[in-house]
């Protein structure tokens, strides 16, 4: 993505995408299942967050439609993981 005038929005992008693994490590070293959960959520939310940054730079043609349209599924997939994983570990802390 090209720095300069965007270079906001490229802060943005790499703040939400830096957050991911962080929540990530941070609830992995948390004491309880249910506490990595909660990470695992702010991890999904912030691959929400990434997809944003991401679409608005296709709408403003800051990058290609076709550049976002290639990263759109793997942000998707590892939203579902980290909910499915989070869902998983909830439904243990139950048990």
């Amino acid at each position: 993505m090209p720095r300069g005038r965007h270079a906001g929005l490229v802060s943005q992008l790499q703040r939400a995408s830096l957050s991911i693994p962080a929540n990530i490590a941070e609830g992995a070293s948390r004491g309880s299942d249910k506490d990595f959960a909660n990470f695992l959520q702010i991890a999904a939310a912030s691959t929400t967050e990434v997809e944003y940054h991401l679409e608005f730079a296709a709408d403003a043609r800051i990058i290609s439609r076709a550049e976002f349209e290639a990263r759109r599924p793997a942000l998707e997939e590892l939203r579902r993981m980290l909910v499915g994983f989070a869902k998983y570990l909830r439904n243990q802390s139950r048990s």
